[in-house]
């Protein structure tokens, strides 16, 4: 979040002090005063929802067109630059890695793809047509940097009506394609969101169906909830679908 302060002109709020306890972190940070998005939709006009909207979609523009000095490594990183466990909702319910290099990130939901695969033969006694199952699309660069879980609750208008972004806690350096995962996983009846927002997510973040579609198949095995899958070392640079 402080890289993003320091790095990309965008209106998110700044740290001045964190510190721990025993069990919890604890971040002092700029109070914005104003309404989170879910609860002033309603009473916003179609055309302050639409500049909402574009201004959410230039965001993720300027956060995607910043370039880190080790841009090759995948996930958060902590203050000495070295990489972190990856905690997103892309690799499932548990933290992943971390992870050296792009090419492990691949690796690692190549490795999840042939879990899944395994599991739903030998547990579920449910074939999977290995062939035509998609694989991990490495077509796009890592990019910084990705929120992760741009929803209306972690957007939030402030009284002079600027729109700042808060909650960076799934942020890292991903392709960009997660930043359209993220967003769409408000379509679930758990915390759904307005349509006409979820009709602009691709506006905002891009068209990436193919790629949820991959995650979603892949399911079985991001949910493995009896091991944690450790990163795995592979050199193969091949491009999924």
């Amino acid at each position: 979040m402080q890289l993003v302060c320091e790095h990309v002109p965008i209106s998110t709020p700044r740290i001045h002090n964190l510190f721990f306890d025993d069990r919890h972190m604890y971040i002092v940070m700029d109070y914005v005063d104003g309404e989170d998005l879910i609860t002033l939709w309603p009473k916003l006009s179609l055309w302050r929802k639409l500049y909402v909207v574009w201004t959410i979609r230039r965001y993720i523009q300027k956060l995607r067109a910043w370039r880190p000095p080790k841009p090759d490594i995948p996930g958060p990183i902590d203050a000495s630059g070295e990489p972190v466990d990856c905690e997103c909702p892309q690799f499932g319910e548990w933290p992943q890695g971390p992870f050296a290099n792009y090419s492990e990130l691949c690796a690692w939901f190549e490795h999840v793809r042939a879990l899944t695969v395994d599991m739903a033969k030998h547990r579920f006694h449910h074939e999977i047509d290995e062939k035509n199952l998609p694989h991990f699309d490495r077509s796009t660069p890592l990019v910084f940097f990705i929120h992760g879980d741009i929803s209306m609750r972690n957007i939030r208008v402030s009284k002079d009506g600027t729109v700042w972004l808060l909650d960076w806690g799934f942020s890292g350096m991903y392709p960009q394609w997660f930043e359209y995962v993220g967003m769409m996983k408000y379509r679930a009846w758990i915390d759904p969101h307005p349509w006409l927002w979820m009709f602009c997510i691709p506006f905002m973040a891009g068209w990436y169906h193919k790629q949820a579609s991959f995650l979603d198949k892949i399911r079985i095995g991001l949910q493995n909830p009896f091991w944690r899958i450790t990163p795995v070392k592979a050199p193969d640079n091949r491009g999924g679908e």
